[in-house]
């Protein structure tokens, strides 16, 4: 029996096919590599390539061992970038665990101290790295309390910076002659960003100058034009001696708090009543400071925000 030309030529491939691919069909010993492409070739391009024209992988590893040191696909490099996965469309490398315990990728830096790491993300145009996870679930763990060097955090603990703590300050040293309705009023203005508590101090120096005996004077503090509930404060002041004399020189502190139930700016005054024409006031100061949380570390809740009406001062506090 006669063979055709083209029979001659497709047994012939079949032949040299046999002689290229033969030993790669026979099991080898395990733990012996498989190599593929050239293991001289330096001309930088690829020694060999897999593509595929279906929906499904072009290339797939299964890793079946129960070691923890049993690896799907691993590389090694000696020099270079190592390992490059590229991708015109989709994505360059995917990885998943099939377990909940087990990582879908595992980057491990063998090396000493130095400016390297286990993994390094370049995004360029885009975020270098994008986390993503169920809402309930920490995006990541870490067990180093060292700080990051230019690390910006959007939260702090589910706060933004401007629900922190704040303070706002005001004073005045110069001397303010007494009168019949007030003297010495100093402001400050807070800003709360959210619920919370404004904590409110302020002080200043009462003295009697001029003589008449005793003269008591009013101290109390103003949140929005309505005294703070429990600020007010009396004082007296004795004058001895002729005038030019010996003066009293006495301190008219006060503080409070109130909850924060709106937010926006605040105005704090601290006013004095009842100052007579021989008595002055000097060296005022007033500090107000939000705080966003409760004594038990919490931000107060919408049902923690009464309607609280402040009541005005006293005419006359009662004297022994």
């Amino acid at each position: 029996m006669k063979l055709s030309l083209s029979t001659a030529r497709f047994a012939a491939v079949l032949a040299v096919a046999a002689v290229v691919f033969g030993a790669g069909l026979v099991s080898g010993a395990a733990g012996q590599p498989l190599i593929m492409g050239s293991t001289t070739n330096s001309a930088g391009s690829s020694a060999t390539k897999m593509s595929s024209n279906v929906n499904g992988n072009a290339f797939a590893v299964a890793q079946t061992g129960s070691g923890n040191a049993a690896n799907g696909i691993r590389g090694d490099a000696s020099q270079g970038t190592g390992g490059v996965f590229t991708s015109s469309s989709n994505n360059a490398l995917f990885a998943t665990a099939a377990s909940a315990n087990r990582f879908a990728m595992v980057a491990v830096s063998n090396g000493g101290a130095g400016t390297g790491g286990a993994l390094f993300a370049d995004g360029n145009a885009n975020p270098a790295l994008d986390i993503q996870t169920n809402t309930n679930v920490p995006p990541m763990t870490v067990n180093s309390t060292t700080n990051v060097a230019n690390l910006n955090s959007d939260l702090v603990d589910g706060y933004h910076a401007s629900s922190l703590n704040r303070i706002a300050y005001a004073s005045d040293d110069s001397t303010v002659d007494g009168d019949a309705a007030s003297a010495g009023r100093i402001t400050a203005t807070i800003t709360a960003p959210a619920r919370g508590y404004i904590i409110v101090s302020g002080s200043a120096y009462i003295f009697n100058e001029t003589g008449n005996g005793a003269d008591d004077a009013l101290c109390y503090l103003q949140v929005n034009n309505s005294t703070l509930a429990g600020s007010t404060r009396w004082v007296d002041t004795d004058y001895t001696g002729a005038a030019g004399g010996l003066m009293d020189e006495v301190s008219c502190a006060t503080n409070g708090g109130f909850q924060v139930c709106n937010t926006g700016a605040y105005t704090i005054d601290m006013e004095f009543s009842s100052i007579g024409t021989d008595l002055n006031v000097l060296d005022s100061s007033l500090v107000a400071e939000f705080v966003p949380f409760n004594g038990a570390g919490s931000p107060p809740s919408l049902f923690e925000c009464p309607i609280i009406i402040f009541p005005e001062p006293g005419e006359k506090a009662p004297k022994d």
